[in-house]
């Protein structure tokens, strides 16, 4: 109860919960905090061991990002994601702690750090945020971390950035020149909450009116509490007019479409890099769409957000083409989808590029990892090749026996590396029905 409710140890020893122990069981002896401390750290370092133990085993994807609370203290978290034997997606928090400041490199080290405290070596992604500190970070990692045994092709693919962090920046370049508005709306729920009398009078013409209204309920608990000293830094905008009203109902109708993209990139209990491309595409086509709108409001929004979207998505070479070979794995779209999905919004040569370098990025995936599995077989069968091959350097006329055998075994390691087969019956296969909401990517 104390770990799960997160109380004070010290709550133990409070005469209202040892009251309550002893009406519910009055021959319970209660332990005091020193014991519970004892206890509790003691079954921490027990998850930690079993934790790190499963750790070991599995190829990691790390999410980090650091913020600067009130207090004006720099933290940073790290958290892990992973597929289990069972093919269960699991995340955990591996770190959270003060760092001194936001450059790339502290960040990095405070990462790397972390990653030999637990003892992890196979890492696959590192998703941040779109910001240079963390490009700085990023490189950091890479250079300490690219000579470890469990890489993957050199850290092509370990530099994520947070998609649901890159629609926010689209979404504020949208709404960069209707601030005006916003702000006009936002000085007027103040005005109302600042004051007890007219939030209490505000509400009472509502309820005459009868007018459905939950906004001022549901606004941020700290909002009322600090309303009067917030609004001292409040730009005096006003008063509101339809127009701002005709723009707030625009904002609502179109910012939905990002809203649900983001919750969709922001959850954690299932697996969402597979959605990427399908979202992404979505906004996109949107934006075109709206670009031609014949409404003033919604077309300036949309081609501030298409510059933006552009500058985030044209520009391939920063793009992780991880995500669409994510796309590519999952049994409900293939390669088709890819190639239905460029088509849609490129040009057919820019496709068919585009198209083309996912697939290739597919089969050098799949050839490292085949070539990681042959040097596997290789190494456990080493005790038996080892003796051939004594046998065969006992006699110097059979060298060239040997020199033989071992070109035999690069050519069937090389051909296993090239060999795309693989990648091209899995490709060929009919899809899953996309439209099965109950399908599991896991389960599959």
């Amino acid at each position: 109860m104390i770990i799960v409710d997160e109380l004070l140890f010290r709550h133990l020893e409070k005469e209202g919960f040892r009251s309550f122990c002893a009406v519910l069981e009055p021959k319970f002896t209660l332990l005091c905090r020193t014991t519970v401390t004892r206890d509790s750290m003691k079954l921490f370092y027990e998850e930690k061991g079993k934790l790190k133990k499963a750790l070991k085993k599995q190829r990691i994807c790390l999410t980090t990002y650091t913020w600067t609370s009130i207090q004006n203290l720099n933290y940073m978290c790290l958290i892990a994601h992973w597929i289990d034997a069972n093919w269960n997606l699991q995340k955990r928090i591996l770190n959270f702690c003060l760092v001194p400041n936001h450059k790339g490199e502290t960040i990095g080290k405070h990462v790397k750090k972390c990653l030999l405290e637990w003892g992890i070596n196979k890492i696959f992604t590192i998703t941040v945020d779109d910001a240079s500190s963390n490009d700085g970070a990023i490189r950091y990692l890479e250079r300490k971390t690219k000579d470890w045994n469990s890489t993957i092709l050199e850290h092509e693919f370990i530099h994520m950035r947070c998609c649901a962090h890159i629609v926010n920046f689209i979404v504020c370049e949208g709404l960069k020149d209707q601030n005006e508005s916003i702000a006009k709306i936002r000085n007027v729920v103040w005005y109302v909450r600042s004051s007890p009398f007219r939030f209490q009078t505000f509400k009472n013409c509502v309820e005459h009116g009868k007018i459905p209204s939950k906004s001022l309920e549901d606004e941020d608990e700290n909002e009322g509490g600090k309303g009067r000293g917030r609004g001292r830094g409040r730009k005096r905008i006003g008063p509101l007019t339809m127009d701002d009203w005709d723009n707030a109902r625009v904002f609502i109708r179109f910012l939905k479409l990002f809203y649900n993209v983001t919750l969709k990139f922001s959850r954690s209990l299932y697996v969402t890099s597979n959605a990427f491309s399908h979202k992404l595409m979505a906004v996109q086509s949107k934006l075109i769409s709206l670009c031609k709108s014949g409404d003033r409001v919604l077309g300036d929004m949309a081609n501030l957000m298409r510059r933006k979207y552009d500058k985030y998505w044209e520009n391939f070479d920063n793009i992780n083409f991880l995500l669409y070979v994510a796309v590519v794995l999952d049994p409900c779209y293939k390669l088709r989808y890819v190639r239905f999905s460029f088509a849609q919004v490129y040009e057919n040569s820019m496709a068919k590029e585009l198209t083309e370098r996912v697939k290739f990025k597919l089969i050098h995936l799949y050839g490292h990892y085949v070539k990681k599995d042959s040097c596997a077989n290789v190494t456990t069968s080493s005790a038996s090749q080892a003796s051939q091959a004594m046998e065969i350097d006992e006699n110097e006329e059979d060298a060239s026996k040997l020199w033989a055998f071992q070109y035999k075994k690069h050519l069937e390691e090389e051909y296993s590396i090239k060999n795309k087969l693989g990648v091209e019956r899995f490709l060929a296969e009919n899809c899953e029905d996309p439209s099965n909401s109950s399908f599991d990517i896991l389960a599959w």
